[in-house]
């Protein structure tokens, strides 16, 4: 059985992002733990005002937060009543990375998914201020579902690699075991900085021993951004997402995601996004 963790702060987004999860995984028997996490800092005056006498402010915002996430959950239970799906809703009084390692510690999470989130900074409009630090912080697979997406059968896969990785079977887990479920076509696309040669045109010696078992295209781009071949691939080939292990330096997020000074080019994901970690 699959544990599935859902951060939700119950914005349209996030939201989304769990109905794609219980679209995704339909057939599967999953735990879905729908996390909600309130800061301190976050509390309004108002909060102070509504607080009933004898209770304090965090038993008032607790007992409401916990409220919604029956009344969210309530729906998910009646609509996939035939799927062998269990829901545990779960509050904390926490920053989000403290509560999400809480989280996979007790109850052994195979994945996250949530939402790219709303912006409150431009640069990181694509992402927001949260999804980065999960990306950052969490040593485990998150899948982060854009905005507005909706689950749709999947058809396409590309696994993207750079030549500074060294990635392994055990990162790449959760990402074959979709793949055999789904049976895709996979295109494994290698991102390459340096002048094209004639190994390019061989697989790479990590990605067959990581993918002997499945089927795949396999393609080397050299000297072209990261971000601007990935967009076109998916265009052209259909992608319905997109997988690919996080560097442990921040720096490549940043390049990748944001861009460098010198290409200005951001990556502005129009598909699911699977960050494997190694």
């Amino acid at each position: 059985m699959k544990n599935i963790l859902l951060p939700t702060d119950f914005s349209e987004n996030s939201l989304n992002a769990i109905n794609y999860a219980l679209e995704f995984f339909k057939g599967n028997s999953c735990n879905f733990y729908i996390l909600n996490v309130q800061k301190s800092s976050d509390f309004l005056s108002a909060d102070l005002v509504t607080a009933a006498p004898e209770a304090s402010v965090y038993e008032a915002i607790a007992d409401d937060n916990k409220q919604q996430l029956m009344d969210l959950i309530k729906p998910y239970k009646l609509q996939f009543i035939h799927e062998n799906y269990s829901f545990k809703p779960i509050f904390d009084f926490d920053n989000l990375v403290n509560a999400i390692n809480e989280t996979l510690a007790a109850h052994k999470i195979d994945l996250i998914i949530m939402g790219t989130n709303g912006t409150t900074n431009a640069r990181e409009i694509l992402f927001g201020s949260n999804t980065i630090q999960v990306i950052r912080k969490i040593k485990c697979p998150v899948f982060v579902i854009p905005e507005g997406y909706k689950f749709s059968n999947i058809e396409n896969v590309l696994f993207s690699t750079f030549r500074s990785e060294d990635f392994n079977s055990v990162g790449i887990k959760i990402l074959k075991e979709i793949i055999k479920r789904y049976q895709p076509k996979v295109t494994v696309m290698e991102l390459n900085n340096n002048p094209i040669t004639a190994d390019d045109k061989k697989d790479d010696a990590r990605v067959k021993s990581v993918l002997k078992d499945i089927n795949y295209n396999f393609s080397t781009v050299n000297r072209v951004p990261a971000a601007m071949a990935i967009s076109t691939v998916t265009q052209l080939l259909h992608i319905d997402f997109h997988a690919m292990f996080l560097d442990e330096e921040e720096s490549f997020l940043e390049r990748f995601i944001f861009g460098s000074e010198r290409t200005k080019m951001s990556y502005a994901s129009s598909v699911p996004l699977l960050i494997l970690h190694k």
